[in-house]
């Protein structure tokens, strides 16, 4: 949730951000890891834990279930939370060029 909110918040078109678009992802990234590893053993690529169990013959769906699923969720979710506040927001963007509009 928290790094598919970044990268929806920081690459929305507005331009807005400039150049911290890689900061911001990288950072979020980077805290994601930080917090979740230590506390949960988590990993955040689905591939890496997928690869290790199928090999390792500790295959189980039930275990693994939560490594895609949980993505998807938490994409969806961020998907629409940013789809309602884009939409509530007044887009600053929009406000310049109808000024600029107004003046000419």
């Amino acid at each position: 949730f928290l790094l598919m909110n970044t990268i929806l918040n920081v690459t929305d078109g507005k331009g807005t951000q400039g150049n911290m678009a890689p900061w911001a992802i990288g950072s979020t990234l980077t805290l994601c890891i930080l917090m979740c590893g230590p506390l949960t053993g988590a990993s955040l690529n689905p591939a890496r834990t997928l690869g290790p169990n199928l090999f390792s013959g500790a295959f189980t769906l039930s275990h693994l279930l939560v490594y895609f699923v949980g993505p998807c969720l938490g994409a969806s979710l961020a998907a629409l939370l940013w789809i309602l506040f884009d939409n509530l927001l007044p887009n600053k963007a929009k406000e310049e060029d109808a000024e600029q509009a107004s003046f000419a």
